[in-house]
């Protein structure tokens, strides 16, 4: 969360923690969401979300499994970053104030480069709403083996180590 969390502790007289944080406390160092390319064994995963929160979390739930993870800068700029990326799947909020997940979607199925990269929708869109080209569809809160077994389905799975 980019604070720091420091202790003064004196025998017999007890402890005092002090926790300082960012205003934002959503801001997240730069090499947990920008770098564009996996390391080896290492699936690539765009995350396309309004809340710069999501990727970083993702991130950490993921890491231990095999998975990089990316913020994608704006929904604006999904497309054309999954065009130049070319991650194992696409993890998608539908439910943004900027530029809607279903066009997003929509753009991504329309183009012959992202066609076949898997879309998985995460939102608290019900399963009912799910828009009909998204490849899966999970819940928020999000959890990490769902998530692991959506991402198995569809072929997402990290490149095995040697």
């Amino acid at each position: 969360m980019g604070g720091e969390i420091t202790l003064e502790s004196e025998p017999g007289r007890g402890s005092i923690f002090h926790l300082r944080l960012p205003l934002d406390s959503r801001t997240v160092p730069a090499d947990v969401v920008q770098p564009d390319q996996a390391r080896d064994g290492e699936s690539l995963l765009l995350s396309v979300d309004d809340d710069p929160s999501v990727a970083p979390l993702l991130q950490k739930m993921l890491a231990s499994h095999g998975y990089r993870v990316v913020a994608a800068a704006s929904p604006s700029t999904a497309a054309s970053e999954a065009r130049s990326l070319r991650p194992a799947a696409i993890l998608l909020d539908v439910l943004m104030p900027v530029r809607n997940g279903h066009d997003i979607l929509r753009e991504l199925k329309d183009d012959p480069l992202t066609r076949d990269i898997p879309v998985i929708v995460i939102s608290v869109v019900d399963r009912a709403d799910m828009p009909e080209l998204a490849d899966g569809h999970l819940n928020k809160p999000i959890r990490r083996d769902p998530l692991l077994r959506a991402l198995a389905k569809q072929g997402a799975a990290p490149v095995a180590r040697h």
